[in-house]
This record gives structure tokens, C-alpha cells and sequence, in this order.
């Protein structure tokens, strides 16, 4: 049928058998599934727990598990016995890593550098010197 003719047709119905219509078309899709899927029916499974008007959720179980429990520290039961130790370990290479070193400058004296952008001389503490590429006050912003 096309589409003008079958609009043409609904429009001749009264709303009592539109609704007997769509309610034998919803039957009948039903009855064309095929067999297997019709056992397939996904039946909901029963639930000790009940929503109530408010939508606040309760459990018929008593001992209920979930929820927010404190968390308790246990003493640690790993003990090394140094079955794993690296062989070619040598702790005096590895004493040093990580520290600074010291200028052999005081702290807050001043130095004078020249600027990469501009190659002009200016004076800046040596606490704030940091990496080759030094820039004046002018060249910064």
C-alpha cells in the first residue's frame, strides 16, 4: 500500500478502532517471532529489596555487607631476606646521587651576566641563576 492510501484510511477511523488496530498489530508482531526467541523472555529476578515512594531503596536482608566500613590498618608481614639482591650492586656509586653540589659563591652575591637577547650587561643575585640562557629585566617583560 503506499503512503497517501493508507493515510487516507487511518484518517477514516475512530479513535475506539485505531486503538483496537494498534492493539491487534502489537499482538500479531509478537506472534511472528520465531520460536526459540519467544522462550527468551527475560523474567525479572525476584529481589529481597523494595522501592518505596520516596524512591529510597531498602533490603529484606539482614546481614548486608556492602556499605562504608572504616578502614583498619594491619602490621606488615613482608620481611626481606635478600634473595633478590642484585649482584652488581655497589653502594658507594650510588651515595651521591641526587645531591647538589654548592657554588663556592655566597648565596646572595651578586654577578654580573650578559643577556641573550639584547648583549647587554646586567647584575642579578646568583640564587637566581638558572640554566646557559640568561635575560635581562628589559628582555623578560
Amino acid at each position: 500500500m503506499s503512503d497517501d492510501v493508507l493515510s487516507t484510511m487511518l484518517g477514516m477511523l475512530t479513535k475506539e478502532q485505531k486503538e483496537e488496530l494498534a492493539a491487534k498489530l502489537i499482538a500479531d508482531v509478537g506472534n511472528l517471532q520465531p520460536e526459540d526467541q519467544k522462550e527468551q523472555v527475560i523474567q525479572p529476578v525476584s529481589s529481597p529489596r523494595t522501592v518505596n515512594e520516596d524512591f529510597t531503596v531498602t533490603s529484606s536482608k539482614s546481614n548486608v555487607t556492602g556499605g562504608k566500613r572504616p578502614v583498619k590498618a594491619k602490621q606488615n608481614t613482608w620481611h626481606d631476606e635478600g634473595e633478590k639482591k642484585d649482584p652488581n650492586y655497589n653502594p658507594e656509586e650510588y651515595e651521591s646521587i641526587g645531591r647538589k653540589s654548592r657554588s663556592k659563591e655566597p648565596r646572595n652575591s651578586i654577578v654580573k651576566k650578559k643577556c641573550y637577547i639584547c648583549n647587554n650587561e646586567f647584575e642579578i643575585s646568583s640564587s637566581l641563576i638558572y640554566g646557559k640562557f640568561h635575560r635581562c629585566n628589559n628582555c623578560t617583560g
